[in-house]
């Protein structure tokens, strides 16, 4: 397409339409869409490239949003807001285990993490 590489392709498209949502549930999580994102990110972006969210998410056909949250917790970054102390809160008062709350906040993070 015009001498552009698939990667510049994908950054240049602003088409956001009928984009699909990728939010974080530890009972639908998918490791081969996860490792999907994972793989061209690696092959697309090696350091020191700062990756570009918006050919990520045509890739994917994601939500931008979406994508840069999962690729933080699939990096094993937590961004511990009042809601997210406040969700550990409410699952420790209902008796649940470290290891469980983890897993419902990040399919990365540990137990030793809460």
């Amino acid at each position: 397409m015009f001498g552009l590489t698939k990667r510049q392709c994908l950054e240049a498209n602003q088409f956001n339409v009928g984009k699909a949502r990728w939010i974080y549930h530890p009972d639908t999580f998918s490791w081969d869409m996860a490792d999907r994102m994972t793989t061209f990110i690696k092959d697309n972006y090696p350091k020191p490239l700062a990756v570009n969210y918006t050919a990520v998410s045509n890739y994917m056909w994601v939500d931008i949003n979406d994508c840069v949250k999962m690729a933080s917790l699939l990096r094993g970054e937590m961004v511990w807001t009042d809601e997210v102390i406040a969700r550990v809160v409410k699952l420790r008062v209902q008796s649940m285990a470290y290891k469980y709350i983890a897993r419902q906040l990040s399919p990365t993070l540990g137990k030793g993490n809460v």
